[in-house]
């Protein structure tokens, strides 16, 4: 049973949904985001499901408050990622294990070295750093 429903920017989306299971009730919060094909087809979704059964009270509130920044930090560093692929020939696994590695030899944290790499243009010869 979804209670609220919400385009959360983007492709994404967020919905609070009530979880009933051997008795036990659980409200928990999906978000999610769809998987498409090098065509753009959507061929699944990918996300979180959070249990907020035992959380603080008017947890859906603070949720609406940080989860666009959640997803806006999650979609630079995809991106950051694409650009690493793409330029190096890394695999998705390869690329974010680039941007961890520069994160803690530069002592900056992963989402705000992924939002400045995304925010520069490659250049010709194709650096990145």
């Amino acid at each position: 049973m979804t209670d609220v429903s919400e385009d959360i920017g983007g492709d994404s989306l967020r919905a609070v949904e009530k979880v009933v299971g051997a008795g036990d009730e659980h409200e928990v919060v999906v978000v999610s985001e769809p998987i498409t094909d090098d065509d753009g087809i959507v061929i699944g979704t990918g996300g979180y499901c959070v249990d907020l059964t035992d959380a603080v009270p008017e947890p859906v509130d603070l949720l609406c408050e940080v989860l666009p920044e959640i997803v806006a930090q999650r979609a630079a560093i995809e991106q950051a990622k694409g650009i690493l692929m793409a330029i190096y020939a890394l695999s998705p696994d390869q690329a974010f294990q680039v941007l961890r590695w520069r994160s803690q030899v530069t002592n900056t944290k992963l989402r705000d070295l992924a939002a400045a790499r995304t925010d520069h243009r490659v250049t010709a010869t194709g650096r990145v750093w």
